[in-house]
Formats: C-alpha cells, sequence, structure tokens
C-alpha cells in the first residue's frame, strides 16, 4: 500500500456524520500508529466538539506494556481521566 492509499483511507474513516474531516483528526488516524488495547473508561466524544485535540504517548517496545508508567492496555493510569476532562469541557480527544 502507498502512502497515498494509505492516507485516503485514513480520509474516509475519519469522515464525521456530515461526511466532514477535520484535519487533526485526518492526521492522527494517517500518520499515527495505536498501541493501546483498549480505550476502557473513555466517555462518547461530543457531537460538536470546540477544539479538537488528542494524546499522544510513548510505547517503549522493550518494556512489558510499554513502559513502567503504562497499565495493562498501554494507557497511562492517568491518560482517560485527563481525556475526560477534555471531552467534560466540550473538546473532542
Amino acid at each position: 500500500e502507498s502512502f497515498n492509499d494509505a492516507v485516503g483511507a485514513a480520509f474516509e474513516k475519519a469522515k464525521n456524520e456530515e461526511g466532514k474531516v477535520h484535519k487533526a483528526h485526518l492526521l492522527v488516524e494517517a500518520c499515527l500508529i495505536k498501541v493501546a488495547s483498549d480505550d476502557d473508561g473513555l466517555l462518547p466524544q461530543p457531537k460538536a466538539p470546540k477544539k479538537q485535540t488528542c494524546v499522544v504517548q510513548i510505547f517503549v517496545n522493550d518494556h512489558v506494556f510499554g513502559g513502567t508508567d503504562k497499565s495493562c492496555n498501554g494507557h497511562r493510569y492517568d491518560t482517560m481521566p485527563f481525556c475526560n476532562g477534555m471531552i467534560n469541557a466540550g473538546m473532542a480527544c
């Protein structure tokens, strides 16, 4: 698969209900690799977010779970509360 094909697929995946794509969401879908096994505890995203944000974490391949600060799903212990705070403030995360 070429880079253009990957970006095109990410573009389609990033479309919202109105068929629009937020550029931050497109970059997340096209350029970042998700290594966490789940997003347990994450609140639903707002329908009309004030801002589009993302949380980027470091995953160390040589460490169990991606690092000594990670839980078994690959997230830091404070990641979901941090994300939910942004969601509760009206931002997508």
